[in-house]
């Protein structure tokens, strides 16, 4: 069973790709470069495996 909470559902090409916005707005939210503080998480890879 997938967590949405603790399990990465996509990968932050696929997130912007699927949000369609640029590739460094989003790692700009996930480093927190936007606000100062991230203003999305991202979970750690487990493992190589494809979703």
């Amino acid at each position: 069973m997938v967590d949405r909470f603790t399990d990465g559902l996509l990968t932050p090409t696929e997130t912007s790709s699927y949000l369609e916005i640029p590739s460094s707005t989003l790692t700009s939210w996930l480093k927190g470069r936007a606000a100062g503080a991230p203003l999305v998480h991202q979970v750690e890879q487990r493992d190589r495996r494809p979703a």
